[in-house]
């Protein structure tokens, strides 16, 4: 359920961050997206029961209703600048390589997952009957790292990402006039 309700207001609030990034730009309200998406990590590191779960959910819903409706906007504005830069329209090149690094994150994430309950003595055959270090070591891999990754992505992204809306319109006038 408490899924369920974080997609549900991550769609419902995409018309909110539509207007947002028409008022204040895609790159600024991302951004925006990125840091809201951060708090609900640190929050789970504290619930402990359904209700807490479903409050932390939410909060997370609406900032990756943020990141889900504006990464394709972003990520066209990055893929114009670099065909500028370059010369060609190079998307399927981008592309790939965005699917490497997906596929890397899903690597990464297993390694993460692997050491954590080698560290922490978790046992899958035990089902819910861990010791204090596996749970303490569960509830890491649900906050406090997940927190640590996003919070250096949003830094990461308001230090290199620095196409305005102006400068995307710019863009795409060049382009056209580039024939690409």
């Amino acid at each position: 359920m408490p899924l369920i309700l974080a997609s549900l207001i991550a769609i419902f609030s995409a018309p909110l961050w539509i207007k947002l990034s028409k008022k204040i730009g895609a790159s600024k309200t991302y951004l925006i997206g990125l840091i809201i998406a951060c708090p609900p990590y640190l929050f789970f590191y504290f619930v402990s029961d359904l209700t807490g779960a479903i409050i932390a959910f939410a909060m997370g819903g609406f900032g990756y209703g943020a990141n889900n409706t504006l990464f394709g906007v972003v990520s066209a504005q990055a893929i114009d600048n670099a065909s500028i830069k370059s010369g060609m329209r190079e998307e399927a090149s981008y592309q790939g390589i965005f699917l490497v690094f997906s596929a890397f994150s899903r690597f990464f994430q297993t390694l993460i997952f692997t050491i954590v309950a080698i560290a922490t003595g978790y046992v899958a055959s035990r089902e819910a009957d861990q010791t204090t270090l596996a749970k303490w070591g569960l509830n890491l891999q649900m906050s406090l790292i997940p927190l640590i990754i996003m919070a250096i992505g949003a830094i990461v992204y308001a230090l290199l990402y620095d196409i305005s809306d102006k400068g995307a319109r710019l863009n795409k006038e060049k382009l056209i006039e580039m024939g690409l």
